[in-house]
Parts: C-alpha cells; sequence; structure tokens
C-alpha cells in the first residue's frame, strides 16, 4: 500500500525548500552540502566537520513538505590524527568525575572510535559515547561499553 498526498510538490521544489532549510539552520555549514532530489528522495552530499552537522542536516531535509526520504552521503572530514582523536576523549572521559576512566579503553582508527570497558548504568554509557564524538574527525564510534551496576 502506498499514501498519497493530497498535492504534489516537484523534484525542484523539494530541493529548493530542502536548501533553504539547510541555510536557516545555524548547525548546518550549507555551502559544504550538496542537495539532488529525485522521485522526492533527498540526496545529501558533501564533507563537513562536525558529526552534529551531519545529523543535524538530515533533521533539517526530514522537515521539508513532499520529502519521500533522504539518502545521506554525507562524510565527517578527518581533522587529527588517530593518536590525537585517542587522547582527546581519554581527556575528556577522565573530566566527567563520576566516570572511571580507569575501566575503560578508547581504540581510535582512520575516524573511528571503539570504546571497551565497563561503566555503571546506561547513561555513563551514553555519556562517553557522545564524549568520542566530541572528537574532531570522527565518522563512526563503535560503543561496546558494558554496564556493570
Amino acid at each position: 500500500m502506498e499514501v498519497k498526498p493530497a498535492t504534489t510538490r516537484t523534484d525542484p521544489e523539494i530541493a529548493r525548500d530542502v536548501a533553504e532549510a539547510l541555510r536557516l539552520h545555524a548547525s548546518v555549514p550549507e555551502a559544504k552540502i550538496k542537495v539532488t532530489v529525485a522521485g522526492g528522495f533527498v540526496t545529501l552530499a558533501g564533507t563537513l566537520d562536525w558529526h552534529y552537522e551531519l545529523e543535524n542536516a538530515e533533521l533539517a531535509a526530514h522537515s521539508v513538505g513532499g520529502v519521500r526520504g533522504i539518502v545521506n552521503l554525507l562524510k565527517i572530514a578527518p581533522r587529527a590524527s588517530s593518536q590525537q582523536v585517542r587522547e582527546k576523549i581519554e581527556a575528556a572521559l577522565r573530566s566527567m568525575a563520576d566516570l572511571d576512566a580507569r575501566s575503560m579503553s578508547v581504540y581510535t582508527t582512520d575516524g573511528t572510535v571503539s570504546l571497551y570497558g565497563n561503566v555503571h548504568s546506561w547513561s555513563e554509557r551514553d555519556r562517553a559515547e557522545r564524549a568520542a564524538w566530541q572528537a574532531p574527525g570522527v565518522h563512526q564510534v563503535a560503543n561496546h561499553l558494558t554496564i556493570h551496576p
């Protein structure tokens, strides 16, 4: 079953409105994103500096009427060596007073971060993952932290 809207928007109209939604979003560098639309499906392509920019670009595109789906081809530019990324994440984990950074290990390779070890709660696990996403050039986080209350 396919549900069709009462009014249909053209691909150029959708592309124009997605580009405008990206321009209006404060956390999206719209100049770095190429928007194409085919059959109501929006493709976002380009290279961004931060993961939150990628997430916000997709959210902005989803908010436009007539969008049937998003193909997100956005990438995060590597900005630091794997060693620098690991050191930044470990420092961030140590600065969180309620996290035991000694019970965690951080591994990085080409923008991918893997977290291993133990935490005491889901909120600690989530905070550790958010800390990993904050490092420059991170485009993927594999959170293997286990919860031991």
